[in-house]
């Protein structure tokens, strides 16, 4: 599966990346800037895993527009239900916490 990660911290990036590679996945990586949705819809990517360290609008606004296109997963940096139900209501499947 080919799986975007939109990541800006070069860590978490490298992570991801080896982690998904090890279960058989192809990663191409965007930072929170890029146009994401055109960057997907070039690399083929069949989801997105969208990191969100904090809600703030302009980044769900950002999922609410991809998530019209093809699956979005955010990754959450807390475990917090209020997130949750934000990046949800703004189009996310599903949402995984750090």
């Amino acid at each position: 599966m080919q799986i975007l990660v939109v990541e800006d911290d070069p860590k978490v990036t490298l992570a991801l990346r080896r982690d998904l590679a090890s279960g058989g996945h192809s990663v191409v990586v965007c930072k929170c800037t890029d146009p994401i949705s055109m960057r997907a819809r070039d690399s083929g990517c069949e989801v997105i895993l969208f990191e969100m360290a904090g809600l703030d609008p302009a980044q769900l606004d950002r999922v609410r527009e991809v998530s019209k296109a093809m699956p979005v997963v955010c990754l959450l940096g807390t475990n917090n239900a209020v997130d949750r139900i934000a990046a949800l209501n703004a189009g996310a499947d599903d949402c995984l916490s750090r």
